[in-house]
């Protein structure tokens, strides 16, 4: 194997594993598996020979869910960085520049960042073969570690400093841009936005645009998708009534959607393959959507993709519930809609490209889908009266997940989607399937957000985690607004109703004492998560 993404759920637990590492030789490849919480994943992989690079670093981080490929270049006397996204180029980064990117986290996080040494500057400006090494160790042992610390890298720090790598390296024509964002019926929003907005600032714009909630931003997601029938021959796709989109990549907030779509159509052109910006759902359990059926907006943005769905025949009902979902259409009840389409087991899936699994025998050709908290491979079988059976795997059941890639070839062998799943429960036994497809990332990513929906639902009424960020700047104004307090609680007068401070209870000394007590009490949710109520059920 080459590499490997790893992912979350141990009979409905999650799990963590030790770092294990083989030796990093043309031949072996390293897997890295370190203590995660949630739906997390991560890859390490080696250079590829056939890609002309001196080195490269691959690393997918976990709360971001990208690949980090690295490798090395001169350009204009200048060794640079190419930093590719899941399977994707995102930017071409100066040392200098990273080495700016370590600072800042210092200087936020201090010793909190707890990741390994920076690759010092050097005192020559050109390094020799034997500095060149040990610079590219260094930086991939870094990120290695950076990569593992969940505050750092969901910091908006962070975020920025990826997003600046990419427009810097980009450098757009232009500062204003306008940007199609597709809904799922074929109509798009024309969305005026800065080429170097991120993704979540794109997706905020455009979910006001079509008049939804921006409190409900967590249920969508930006994807970049192309046409369905586009094969990449160099040939048109032919026209269709039809919005059949599929998707190749879920966009995240290190990124432009803008600069994203340009890097991918000028790679994808010459073969006639154009990338469009879609806006889809991520609710996957139907019951999950009835929050957001009160707002209108959101329920429009259900309803083309559910009628989408039917149009393009990812979504077979019987012959009564069609008759019953266009007179509800013709009486424009779009709830009343929705609610039929959660009672009909095809909905709420995104199909993607066939593959090859290995089950149930090696070898077999399935068509494959994933929603509903599971993912569906179906294959001939005659002896079935529907001429195909369904193979479905739960997602609650799934031990561990990864990317791994095979050594033949790599440029034209596919990589393969591995899951550990839990076959028979009563014996705790555990087998591997695999799935040979190219389409790894944005599968990886689609589980990825549905292992978070089963873990965000289990938190119950859990206040959200990016309430709870204990910045040194969040810290600071806490103290400040405290010292406000203490002065404006002191009440001037000749009674002396308030004469010592220390008298305002009799547990806490200070006024310090009570704000430590009260920030001790505040529910750290990374430190300590209650287990999930996930039972033998759920299995």
């Amino acid at each position: 194997m080459e590499g490997c993404h790893f992912g979350l759920l141990a009979s409905g637990r999650v799990i963590a594993r030790a770092a294990c590492t083989r030796p990093l030789t043309p031949a072996v490849w390293s897997t890295l598996v370190a203590p995660f919480f949630g739906p997390l994943w991560w890859p390490i992989r080696n250079p590829r020979p056939d890609r002309g690079m001196e080195a490269c670093l691959e690393i997918a981080e976990r709360p971001l869910g990208f690949a980090l490929l690295v490798s090395e270049t001169d350009r204009s006397s200048r060794r640079v960085y190419n930093i590719h996204c899941n399977g994707m180029f995102h930017a071409s980064v100066r040392y200098s520049d990273l080495f700016a990117l370590h600072e800042r986290l210092i200087e936020n996080f201090g010793f909190r960042l707890n990741a390994p040494d920076f690759p010092p500057k050097k005192i020559w400006r050109t390094l020799d073969e034997k500095g060149i090494n040990e610079r590219r160790v260094g930086l991939k042992k870094y990120f290695q570690g950076l990569i593992q610390n969940e505050d750092v890298v969901k910091h908006y720090l962070f975020e920025n400093a990826f997003l600046e790598f990419q427009v810097d390296s980009y450098k757009p024509s232009a500062v204003n841009v306008k940007l199609e964002v597709f809904l799922s019926d074929g109509s798009h929003k024309m969305i005026n936005c800065l080429s170097n907005n991120s993704s979540e600032l794109v997706l905020k714009l455009a979910l006001d645009a079509v008049g939804a909630d921006i409190r409900n931003i967590g249920s969508f997601a930006l994807f970049l998708g192309r046409d369905r029938n586009a094969q990449g021959d160099g040939e048109l796709a032919s026209t269709s009534d039809k919005f059949d989109m599929l998707l190749v990549r879920m966009l995240r907030n290190f990124e432009s959607p803008y600069i994203t779509q340009q890097n991918a159509n000028r790679k994808s052109a010459a073969d006639a393959v154009y990338h469009k910006i879609v806006i889809r759902k991520i609710v996957w359990e139907p019951r999950m959507e009835e929050a957001l059926l009160d707002d209108p907006g959101a329920v429009r943005l259900l309803y083309l993709q559910a009628k989408s769905d039917l149009q393009c025949g990812h979504l077979v009902v019987a012959p009564y519930v069609l008759d019953r979902l266009r007179m509800l259409e013709d009486q424009e009840s779009f709830i009343q809609y929705l609610r039929l389409c959660h009672l009909q087991p095809n909905y709420s899936y995104e199909v993607l490209l066939p593959v090859i699994s290995d089950y149930p025998k090696p070898g077999t050709q399935c068509r494959l889908k994933v929603g509903r908290r599971t993912i569906v491979l179906e294959y001939e079988n005659d002896l079935s009266q529907a001429g195909f059976i369904q193979a479905v795997f739960r997602a609650v059941r799934i031990r561990i997940w990864r990317i791994t890639h095979t050594p033949t070839d790599h440029t034209t062998a596919p990589s393969i989607f591995e899951f550990h799943y839990l076959v028979s429960h009563q014996q705790q036994r555990f087998d591997w399937i695999r799935l040979v497809t190219d389409q790894c990332i944005i599968l990886s990513q689609l589980f990825q957000s549905v292992s978070a929906e089963i873990l965000q639902e289990h938190k119950g009424n859990q206040v959200p985690e990016e309430l709870y960020k204990f910045d040194d700047e969040i810290t600071n104004k806490a103290s400040d607004l405290l010292e406000a307090s203490k002065a404006s609680s002191i009440i001037n007068s000749d009674d002396n109703t308030i004469k010592d401070l220390n008298l305002l209870s009799d547990g806490y000394e200070s006024f310090e004492d009570v704000f430590m007590m009260i920030s001790d009490a505040l529910p750290r949710l990374r430190e300590s998560r209650p287990p999930y109520n996930i039972t033998n059920d759920d299995l």
